[in-house]
């Protein structure tokens, strides 16, 4: 929910939530190996950066107080991973236009997505876009802690009161999936 919400800070949070939850839940839930995991988190990424690009272009001054602490500690993690991983697409001959359908695609699948089904549908009909995420997916495994295995993708102690309460009443699309209950 929320993806495509008008407040550019609602879409913004809910494709950032989004991809973060729905890649965590495939690698700890999927049975994947951890080439297919990632795949999947090379799909991701573009999206995922350009989700926290739009976060931090919409963000409230009014949480200006929490911003350090949102952009560094609880979303900097995910985004640095993505962009290593948008690195690695890029290495590999991904071009703009590559990109873009990954995005496309990343964002199709999350709208598409049965929450039954915990490994997200993503496959690409362009081949030659699906041979080059396949190479560098076979780098990334080899340059990249897994998912599951790294530590800076822990963001459960990191507290932005200000910034849940605020996002649990302007994005009411994003309540429905956790954000601003107490863990």
């Amino acid at each position: 929910p929320g993806l495509d919400d008008g407040d550019p800070l609602c879409s913004a949070w809910s494709r950032y939530a989004a991809s973060t939850q729905v890649v965590t839940v495939a690698a700890n839930f999927g049975g994947l190996t951890e080439l297919e995991l990632a795949r999947i988190e090379l799909i991701a990424a573009p999206a995922l950066l350009r989700a926290v690009a739009d976060l931090a272009a919409s963000f409230p001054s009014a949480l200006g107080a929490e911003r350090g602490v949102v952009f560094d500690d609880l979303v900097g993690p995910f985004e640095r991973r993505a962009d290593k991983a948008v690195a690695r697409l890029t290495a590999v001959g991904i071009d703009e236009a590559g990109i873009e359908a990954l995005v496309d695609r990343w964002l199709a699948a999350l709208r598409d997505r049965d929450p039954e089904q915990p490994v997200p549908v993503l496959d690409l009909a362009d081949r030659q876009l699906a041979m080059s995420v396949e190479r560098a997916a076979t780098g990334y495994v080899g340059d990249v802690t897994t998912w599951t295995r790294d530590p800076s993708l822990d963001v459960g102690s990191v507290e932005v009161p200000l910034t849940v309460a605020l996002l649990a009443d302007r994005c009411p699309d994003l309540s429905t999936v956790g954000v601003g209950d107490a863990i």
